[in-house]
């Protein structure tokens, strides 16, 4: 199996984001490893999720997608205030590449992106809670309240996962409640 891969971030044309996304799909055919369920994990609820992404990044292995996330942005809230959100779902590696830093590099790469001039204040990534010493270990903080997003038709949900904030713009995490306006990613 080779050894390198490259990173694509992928917003060209509708058709390239298509084509990305159906390389996630791909991924996606795999079983994700999870926590035992026991009803209470906000994976075993089902809710309407954004989609697609804004844009993606794509970790290939020559012609082979072997990572992904999808990468959305949007106008939120943070303690009432209004504030440009970006938001990191769907992150994937194939099991036959997982801790050879694909999905570091997919996170890197987005935030990179995000943290262009005209993008987020922040970044949001929703958890599996054995995962959050990974992301604290590439700068993320643990959100100090649970966010709120929004499932048809205008109902409020609080969010159960835990719930990752990175700054884009410097300075520390926010605090206080985060509202993203809208379905989660």
């Amino acid at each position: 199996m080779p050894t390198s891969f490259r990173v694509e971030i992928c917003r060209t044309t509708p058709q390239r984001v298509e084509d990305c996304l159906a390389g996630w799909r791909a991924i996606g055919t795999y079983e994700a490893p999870r926590s035992e369920g026991n009803g209470e994990d906000a994976d075993d609820v089902r809710f309407e999720w954004a989609y697609p992404p804004d844009y993606c990044v794509v970790v290939w292995s020559g012609e082979d997608p072997v990572g992904f996330t999808g990468v959305f942005e949007r106008d939120g809230r943070i303690e009432g205030r209004p504030t440009r959100l970006g938001g990191l779902g769907g992150l994937a590696t194939h099991p036959a590449w997982r801790h050879r830093g694909i999905a570091t590099a997919a996170i890197r790469a987005a935030v990179r992106e995000l943290s262009r001039p005209s993008g987020p204040d922040v970044a949001l990534f929703f958890a599996h809670e054995a995962h959050v010493p990974w992301f604290e270990h590439l700068g993320w903080t643990k959100a100090t309240e649970p966010p709120l997003f929004r499932q048809p038709p205008d109902i409020c949900v609080v969010a159960e996962a835990p719930t990752l904030v990175l700054p884009l713009r410097g300075g520390p995490a926010p605090r206080g409640r985060i509202d993203l306006c809208g379905l989660p990613w």
